[in-house]
């Protein structure tokens, strides 16, 4: 059974997913999407651990989509940059 945390992190992937082809055009939206969906993330991390989701589920997960949305973020900027 997926958590529900780890549900609300899967629908931000794909919302910034989607939104990162949107911005696909401009390097700083890029930069500035990348950025605000990893504050998005702990502030869920926040809001969950305020509502007493355990501490080792809330990193765990929290760290997975932070490395997901890292070498997503990472692997689409490269190639414009070099």
């Amino acid at each position: 059974m997926t958590s529900y945390f780890k549900q609300c992190l899967e629908h931000l992937l794909q919302n910034y997913l989607f939104t990162h082809k949107i911005y696909a055009h401009d390097l700083t939206l890029q930069a500035s999407l990348f950025c605000s969906v990893k504050e998005e993330i702990d502030n869920l991390v926040k809001k969950f651990k305020a509502s007493g989701y355990p501490l080792a589920e809330l990193t765990y997960y929290s760290q997975i989509y932070k490395n997901k949305i890292n070498r997503f973020y990472f692997s689409q900027i490269s190639p414009t940059i070099g």
